[in-house]
């Protein structure tokens, strides 16, 4: 494992913790897992927490810089005064997650997804985005508690019942990663 591998590691790591030890709702968490794509590969998707009010699909980026995005949608950061291109564009990656998950599960609704990118607790946040237009939101790890409650919150709809948060949970785990390794 290099040291990339070993910062994402944590970062869903602490993510998958932070959730279970501080949302206290009827939920299910899955953390790194591989599911399958229209063209025969996968995709690899670092958190899923199901609730009764919608799947968060989390995409953790390790990134402790300053994070810029320039107008053509390349996201980088400014370390010691240099651009370090960064790989994808972590919207558009989610996006595609969530594309994915929708055709695993068999499941259409899009308010039924939510879209969060966690950054690293010492980012600093220099974006031009409207994260609603995006149907994102871009947060630091120590927020995302907060976030999630209230996103919860927000709404008293409820989408997904005990039971089909087992199903969904039971249909995923077969694509984990962490249980396979």
């Amino acid at each position: 494992m290099n040291e990339q591998e070993f910062k994402g590691l944590l970062g869903e790591s602490l993510t998958e913790l932070l959730i279970n030890n501080q949302i206290d709702i009827y939920k299910k968490v899955i953390r790194d897992i591989r599911i399958p794509t229209e063209n025969g590969n996968t995709t690899q998707i670092d958190n899923i927490l199901i609730t009764t009010k919608g799947i968060f699909v989390i995409e953790n980026k390790n990134w402790n810089a300053i994070v810029k995005n320039d107008p053509n949608g390349n996201w980088y950061e400014i370390a010691g005064g240099k651009r370090i291109d960064l790989n994808q564009n972590p919207i558009q990656q989610n996006k595609y997650h969530i594309d994915n998950l929708k055709k695993v599960l068999g499941k259409e609704n899009d308010n039924l997804f939510f879209s969060i990118i966690v950054l690293g607790y010492n980012a600093t946040k220099d974006l031009d985005i409207d994260e609603e237009k995006e149907n994102v939101k871009i947060i630091h790890i120590y927020k995302i508690t907060n976030t999630i409650i209230n996103v919860l919150l927000s709404t008293d709809e409820i989408l997904l019942s005990h039971e089909e948060i087992d199903q969904i949970y039971l249909k995923l785990k077969q694509y984990d990663l962490v249980q396979t390794q």
